[in-house]
């Protein structure tokens, strides 16, 4: 029985690959109109294009990252410098409280300087009706020396100062004059560390 040369498909399968040869068609048609053909020079020079407009790529992202880099350093450098500021203004804080002084002084900083300077003019005697009530072994006199110091301090915003005055003052309540002198050097170091702070943010011209 002999093969026919001329197989004819079926209706069916002609109907499937007939849509199929189509879009193959116009795909060829479409990749050749996007991509027309080039001579060899025109392929070369193409090629140059983008080599080239890689290696500007690879510049502009070279020049983005070491600007990153730099934006990163700078920011660390602010950080830090911010820590440095920060620091010794919240130290001054625990010792004077500038903002809360002038308040209590109705925002009036003539009147604020003029109190502390009065203030700054009695340390001296402060701690010489302290000593000497440590020295006589009077607990009521110590007592009542430690208690005025205790309010001047708190008025004028020096927790610090105003916090060993009540310890002190503690201590005289409980007849406990050794715990008294021994407060004594703590008493001059806090009262040191009060009259720079209040000299440096009221008294002395403040840098611009």
């Amino acid at each position: 029985m002999g093969i026919a040369k001329n197989k004819i498909l079926p209706v069916e399968t002609q109907k499937n690959t007939a849509p199929r040869s189509q879009a193959e068609e116009q795909l060829r048609t479409k990749i050749a109109g996007l991509n027309p053909p080039r001579t060899k020079e025109e392929t070369q020079r193409l090629v140059h294009e983008l080599e080239v407009r890689q290696i500007e790529l690879e510049m502009q992202n070279e020049e983005l990252s070491r600007a990153n880099k730099e934006l990163d350093e700078h920011k660390r450098t602010e950080e830090a410098l911010w820590e440095s500021d920060s620091q010794p203004h919240s130290m001054m804080e625990a010792v004077f409280d500038r903002d809360v002084f002038v308040r209590r002084n109705l925002g009036d900083l003539v009147l604020s300087r003029n109190v502390a300077t009065i203030f700054i003019d009695s340390v001296p005697e402060y701690i010489k009706s302290i000593r000497n009530a440590v020295a006589a072994k009077d607990a009521v006199a110590l007592r009542h020396a430690a208690h005025k110091l205790k309010g001047s301090a708190a008025n004028l915003a020096l927790p610090q100062l105003s916090e060993i005055a009540r310890m002190i003052e503690s201590a005289a309540e409980a007849g406990d004059l050794e715990k008294g002198r021994d407060l004594l050097q703590e008493l001059e170091l806090q009262f040191g560390q009060a009259e720079d702070a209040l000299r440096e943010a009221l008294i002395t011209p403040q840098r611009r």
